[in-house]
């Protein structure tokens, strides 16, 4: 989903459907199966990214830097992750 232009999710199951009648009130339909692909727009790799501040530090209990940086990133999928806050990764670069 965060890589792809497109991504298609099979969504499948038996729900309980409560219809609401003016007159005879909420009737539920129990076993009602469902099966669709649903095709939506995928986060296409967040390849917009809006850098918005960069730092680099070495707190005095550490021994490699930390890297805090602000992004803005673009989302064009339907689907939100909301509220993200603070996301924490650990990047390793290949020595020589």
């Amino acid at each position: 989903m965060i890589m792809g232009d497109k991504i298609s999710w099979h969504v499948s199951g038996e729900p309980v459907v409560t219809v609401t009648f003016p007159i005879l009130g909420d009737v539920d339909y129990k076993n009602v199966k469902m099966e669709k692909d649903v095709v939506m727009t995928g986060f296409n790799g967040l390849n917009q990214m809006d850098v918005l501040s960069f730092d680099v530090t070495t707190p005095e209990d550490e021994t490699h830097p930390f890297f805090v940086v602000d992004v803005n990133l673009h989302n064009p999928a339907p689907v939100t992750i909301d509220p993200i806050g603070s996301i924490s990764m650990i990047i390793k670069l290949k020595g020589e």
